[in-house]
C-alpha cells in the first residue's frame, strides 16, 4: 500500500469516529471504493494535437484516438497512461481489447506521463518514435511482440495472437511484470521474469494508433 493510500485510510477511519451517521458511512464507502479503484481511468493529455483526437468514454475507462476521424483514427503513435502510480511491490490491472488496428493496442508500463508520437519501451537512438521513458518501459502488441526497456523480443510473436474481446492482465510483484491473456499466463519471454527498474516511477499505459481501442476492466 502506498503512502497516499495509507494516509487516506487513516483519514477515513478518523472521519468515521467523529461523524458516525448513516450518510457519513455512505460517503466513506464511496471514498474507500475510489481508493480501491485507483487504476480506474485513462488520463487526459495536455498535448495540443492529442487533445483533439483523444476519445475517452464509459466513465473514462475506454480510450481511442478517433474523435476527429471515425474511419481512420489518428495516424500517429500515442501513449495514454492510467491514473495512479504503480505499487512496485504488488499491483495489477486488466484491459479488454475492444478494437485491434495495426498491431495495437499495445499494453504495458511506462513513466508517469503520456506521450505523443512515441512508442512504449522504444529506445532507439536513431528513431523519432523514442519514448523519453524508453529505457524503463515495457509493452506488448496484439501479435505478442514485446518491447522491453528498449529491446525487441519476438519470442512469442504470432500474427493476430491477441484478438478483439481478449482480456490482458498485467501483474506487478516485487519489481517484476507478468502478462496474462484471458487468465492464462504468457511467456516465457527472453527476460524471465520481466524486470522493472528500481528507483523509477511507473504507470500502467496503452499505446494506440488508428482505430485501436481498449477498455479497463476489473
Amino acid at each position: 500500500m502506498s503512502s497516499y493510500e495509507t494516509s487516506a485510510l487513516f483519514f477515513v477511519f478518523a472521519f468515521k469516529r467523529v461523524f458516525p451517521s448513516k450518510n457519513c458511512r455512505i460517503l466513506l464507502q464511496k471514498m474507500l471504493s475510489y481508493i480501491n479503484l485507483r487504476h480506474s481511468r485513462f488520463e487526459l493529455s495536455n498535448h495540443d494535437v492529442l487533445k483533439k483526437h483523444l476519445n475517452i468514454t464509459e466513465g473514462i475507462r475506454k480510450v481511442d484516438v478517433m474523435k476527429l476521424d471515425a474511419k481512420r483514427g489518428l495516424q500517429k503513435c500515442t501513449i495514454i497512461t492510467v491514473n495512479g502510480l504503480m505499487n512496485m511491490d504488488q499491483d495489477e490491472i486488466s484491459m479488454k481489447v475492444e478494437t485491434a488496428s495495426e498491431n495495437r493496442p499495445c499494453v504495458g508500463v511506462t513513466g508517469p506521463e503520456g506521450e505523443y508520437n512515441a512508442v512504449i519501451g522504444y529506445n532507439n537512438s536513431s528513431s523519432f518514435l523514442n519514448s523519453r521513458y524508453g529505457d524503463q518501459g515495457v509493452c506488448m502488441y496484439t501479435n505478442r511482440t514485446l518491447y522491453n526497456k528498449g529491446e525487441y523480443d519476438g519470442s512469442l510473436s504470432r500474427y493476430n495472437a491477441i484478438k478483439e474481446g481478449d482480456v490482458i492482465k498485467m501483474v506487478v510483484k516485487n519489481h517484476t511484470l507478468t502478462y496474462y491473456q484471458n487468465n492464462v499466463r504468457m511467456g516465457p519471454f527472453k527476460e524471465n521474469p520481466i524486470r522493472l527498474l528500481k528507483g523509477r516511477e511507473y504507470k500502467f499505459a496503452v499505446g494506440l494508433v488508428g482505430r485501436a481501442s481498449v477498455r479497463i476492466v476489473h
